[in-house]
């Protein structure tokens, strides 16, 4: 018996085993952050279309439209109480809201009427991974 037909077999069978090892394993997690951002790309949105919002800090705004878009607004600078924000108001020239536009966003924060203007808006998978690029970044800058 050479050592060519006793190895083959034992790599055959590593194979296997760590394919059944890996079936068992839990499952990856939906949006891994720690590769790197969730996937996104630049896009654009009219105002209309938005259905609801939801802001994770002072500096993302997270966007549900119809037919299942999901958008990410990051403002520039960050908006002082943007994040306790029940109602916003999205407002520029056109309808339709880019990164280059001139969007600003205006809410409630401390008793009085706060504005901020929207810096990049990205399309994303869903809340999830628009919440894991937002807290990407935070981590990124800090």
């Amino acid at each position: 018996m050479t050592l060519r037909t006793i190895v083959a077999p034992l790599a055959a069978l590593l194979v296997l085993t760590t394919a059944l090892a890996q079936d068992d394993a839990d499952p990856p997690p939906q949006v891994d952050i720690t590769g790197g951002p969730p996937p996104s790309e630049e896009a654009c949105f009219f105002v209309r279309n938005i259905r609801s919002f939801s802001s994770f800090d002072d500096r993302h705004i997270y966007l549900e439209g119809r037919r299942s878009e999901h958008f990410l607004l990051t403002m520039y600078p960050g908006c002082i109480g943007l994040s306790g924000a029940i109602d916003i108001a999205l407002s520029n020239e056109l309808n339709r809201v880019c990164s280059i536009d001139s969007a600003t966003v205006t809410y409630r924060a401390l008793g009085q009427l706060q504005t901020c203007n929207v810096r990049q808006v990205e399309a994303v998978e869903d809340r999830d991974a628009a919440k894991a690029l937002a807290e990407f970044r935070k981590r990124a800058a800090e």
